[in-house]
């Protein structure tokens, strides 16, 4: 029943949409709430990937603003817990350019560089004091294969901590909101798992067991701390769906939160401050859009 809602409301969704101009489509994606809940910060991208930009919606409005492009290419925005400020990636002058963090300031629209690292950066979330920003960073040499790690970056000291240092890829970390933990996703082409990292005792747990074939990621703390969010599907993408579920840290039951077609993903979930909703975006091949659904899976609706 689940996955044939999805089906009826996606099918109304892309035929509302119409035909993009120019053969050119849009991906719309990782929605991140603001702190007072009210909008919603994610990037587009045009399907020929020559830029994209960071833009800003009211949840309730519908309304929606270009906070920066730049002529650069964007990517994944996470709000300042102030709700002042923007911090992205972006590489310059193009995507094969040098990726950095960036603070963009909503009110004055300046624009400072967060991080100056040796290598490619990406995926940032700020800690809830805004003293510490956490990131994803290449650490092989270009001619090298891919390969990343997580980092803290102390913003009064500048300092950086690297917090992995494995075989595999960590991609998309995040704090928990009490700054306890920074959770994250972890794995090689075979699977991808969930693993907890503790600030304090700096001792990590993996929350969800790597399974072959199967890929989770983009896991997204509640705002209690006693769940995520996060996503799961085959690691060929062709071979079933991606889909959200919602798993409990006391009991490790999970609940699946969205049932859609086998051709599409769900990703790039965050929870609203007060817990009652959840954010995220559905894919296939170069197109993208965002929606938002209850906690307690009811209520979907296309953001945009």
């Amino acid at each position: 029943m689940m996955r044939l809602i999805f089906t009826l409301i996606l099918t109304l969704t892309a035929s509302l949409a119409g035909t993009a101009q120019d053969n050119v489509t849009y991906m719309d994606i990782h929605p991140q709430w603001s702190p007072d809940g009210r909008k919603i910060v994610y990037y587009r991208v045009p399907s020929d990937f020559s830029e994209s930009w960071i833009n800003v919606i009211d949840v309730a409005k519908g309304d929606e603003i270009t906070a920066y492009s730049g002529g650069h290419f964007n990517s994944n925005p996470v709000w300042h817990p102030s709700g002042e400020e923007l911090l992205f990636a972006s590489a310059r002058p193009s995507m094969r350019g040098d990726w950095q963090l960036y603070r963009h300031n909503l009110l004055t629209d300046e624009q400072v560089a967060a991080t100056q690292a040796n290598g490619r950066v990406g995926h940032p979330f700020w800690s809830p004091d805004s003293q510490t920003l956490v990131y994803q960073k290449r650490v092989s040499a270009a001619d090298q294969p891919f390969a990343t790690d997580v980092f803290l970056l102390d913003m009064q000291t500048g300092e950086e901590t690297r917090i992995t240092e494995t075989e595999e890829n960590e991609f998309h970390p995040k704090f928990s909101r009490d700054g306890r933990y920074v959770v994250f996703d972890a794995g090689d082409r075979a699977s991808g798992h969930i693993v907890r990292f503790d600030m304090h005792t700096k001792e990590t747990d993996t929350l969800i067991a790597p399974q072959e074939g199967m890929r989770a990621g983009v896991p997204s703390f509640s705002p209690d701390g006693a769940k995520i969010v996060y996503s799961k599907g085959p690691v060929q993408r062709d071979a079933g769906p991606t889909n959200l579920y919602i798993r409990d840290l006391a009991t490790g039951i999970d609940t699946q939160l969205t049932g859609v077609p086998a051709s599409k993903t769900a990703g790039g979930a965050s929870w609203s401050p007060d817990g009652s909703k959840i954010a995220f975006h559905i894919s296939e091949g170069r197109e993208a859009s965002l929606w938002v659904v209850g906690a307690d899976g009811k209520g979907l609706r296309a953001l945009k």
